[in-house]
């Protein structure tokens, strides 16, 4: 049996490693929101207009920051991540 980088290419597997990278922050500010009770956080309608207000009231001033900056972080990986998977590919399918 070929040991296991023979048959994948790692540079291909760097995709799925780059996609949970990048849920990191998100884990990490949902946790920061419901300060440590994930089972309390409400995920029906996650971009309603009135969640990041009552979230603002709730939240501690430093919590509430840190948690927006987890997310603008999610937010920029995501947004990245579609140029990244296609130029692994690219680089993938030249090399």
């Amino acid at each position: 049996m070929p040991p296991f980088l023979e048959t994948y290419n790692p540079s291909v597997l760097s995709i799925p490693g780059y996609f949970v990278l990048a849920m990191i922050p998100h884990d990490w500010a949902i946790n920061v929101a419901s300060q440590g009770r994930i089972s309390t956080w409400d995920n029906r309608n996650p971009r309603n207009t009135d969640m990041k207000a009552k979230l603002k009231a709730r939240l501690p001033a430093e919590s509430y920051a840190k948690y927006e900056r987890l997310e603008a972080c999610h937010a920029n990986s995501i947004e990245s991540f579609p140029l990244f998977s296609a130029v692994t590919m690219l680089a993938t399918l030249r090399g």
